[in-house]
């Protein structure tokens, strides 16, 4: 394509949008599908799609030849060197690695005294922002009450100014992997298990969404410590509301709600309730969304 026509496709986001990437519409065979790694993902397509390339006889060492044509021992063969190629990438002297994606120490290095857009200044601005978002605000009077953050790469990076070209492409990709390993980095070094000086516990709540989100909260060490850098998915769960309970609950039936597995519905807000009827509300979860379901249970008095 011409640089016109990209400009036009950008502008519209139909096909493209502004930052370049390619838009598609996904459909999961199966909620499992939805929930795998990139890693499982890239197996499953060599042993489906990209078969004949698993099995070329071109190839120097025949993968079936080295673990059997079995489609199981084929997989197995498959993640082993994978698993193989993810060990050589992280104990590599010249490389550091955010979750699936390497890049060189070098390229790091010259990103820290690059002091123009996304560059080390900006870096620095965006790990003590992380780390004083959460800190509450001096009072006069009273204690203060807990306070969470959570802040989004992707979407932060792009408030920097001379930023939003650097963002296009894989440039976007190549800039949020360079703040995770700085915000990973200042989170390893200079706290307990993410807990810093200033009563702040910061920890990684998602490693996909937003190029990232980080979770800031004050005060750290009321929580029980853990791997700070675990994505701990607390953003979802802190979006249902607390539990009510009804003005008078001993008048109520028993309603068993049978939840999923990981309990995705969580808790909810009761409504109504009469002779007739009970009417709760949740919250719609990302679970739902992916995987295309949601819980609708109605009790009358004539069922």
């Amino acid at each position: 394509m011409s640089p016109a026509q990209l400009y036009r496709l950008r502008t519209r986001r139909r096909w493209i949008n502004e930052d370049g990437h390619v838009l598609v519409d996904v459909r999961y065979p199966s909620p499992e599908a939805a929930r795998r790694d990139d890693l499982a993902a890239y197996a499953d397509y060599f042993l489906t799609t990209a078969r004949e390339q698993l099995l070329s006889p071109f190839v120097p060492v025949s993968l079936a030849a080295l673990v059997g044509d079995a489609h199981d021992d084929l997989r197995a063969g498959l993640l082993g060197i994978l698993g193989t190629v993810r060990g050589v990438l992280n104990s590599s002297s010249t490389l550091r690695t955010w979750r699936d994606y390497a890049m060189t120490r070098s390229s790091l290095a010259d990103c820290w005294r690059d002091t123009g857009p996304l560059g080390g200044d900006d870096l620095r601005s965006l790990a003590a922002a992380v780390e004083r978002a959460a800190t509450p605000g001096k009072r006069r009077y009273g204690l203060t009450t807990p306070v969470t953050v959570y802040t989004a790469i992707g979407p932060r990076l792009r408030g920097f100014p001379g930023a939003t070209e650097l963002l296009t492409g894989v440039g976007y990709a190549t800039a949020v992997c360079r703040a995770n390993v700085a915000l990973a980095d200042i989170v390893q070094g200079d706290s307990d298990l993410g807990l810093f000086e200033n009563g702040s516990r910061i920890t990684l709540d998602d490693a996909f969404e937003g190029g990232g989100v980080w979770r800031s909260h004050h005060p750290g060490d009321a929580e029980a410590p853990g791997d700070p850098l675990a994505p701990a998915g607390r953003g979802w769960t802190s979006t249902l509301p607390a539990p009510s309970e009804p003005e008078s609950a001993a008048e109520l039936p028993p309603v068993d709600l049978p939840l999923a597995d990981d309990a995705s519905l969580g808790v909810g807000d009761l409504l109504r309730s009469d002779a007739r009827e009970i009417v709760w509300r949740g919250s719609l979860r990302l679970a739902h969304l992916i995987d295309g379901w949601f819980l609708c249970i109605r009790t009358s008095s004539r069922s």
